[in-house]
């Protein structure tokens, strides 16, 4: 990572912590890059396949179904119902159309609402 930042005339650490303080990139205690969202440096339950045949774990399933969208190819995820453990597989179209296995899947989401905005 450092010869590509000098490549591009970046100050690595000085990037990182950009990053780390916009919360897009955490580091472990050993200073190693354990998240560069969408993707974890460890394995979580959200597995996604590129076209290449490489394989990266995202942080959740939403930024799983977002990495097609993102780099312009088709994924395969892998993941597990977090209540069941069953296997749930997608494929995701560079478009972001998506089918999966089992039908009855489905992904929730939320967001804290802030009380001044009720």
């Amino acid at each position: 990572m450092r010869a590509a930042a000098e490549q591009l005339g970046v100050d690595a650490d000085r990037a990182l912590g950009t990053l780390a303080r916009e919360d897009l990139v955490h580091r472990g205690a050993d200073g190693e890059i354990t998240v560069a969202y969408p993707f974890s440096g460890r394995p979580t339950a959200h597995r996604v396949r590129l076209p290449s045949g490489h394989e990266v774990d995202a942080m959740c399933a939403i930024d799983a179904l977002g990495i097609a969208p993102m780099l312009g190819e088709p994924t395969e995820i892998e993941s597990r119902d977090p209540v069941s453990g069953e296997e749930i597989l997608v494929r995701v179209a560079r478009d972001g159309t998506a089918e999966w296995s089992p039908e009855s899947a489905l992904v929730v989401s939320g967001a804290i609402r802030n009380q001044d905005d009720a």
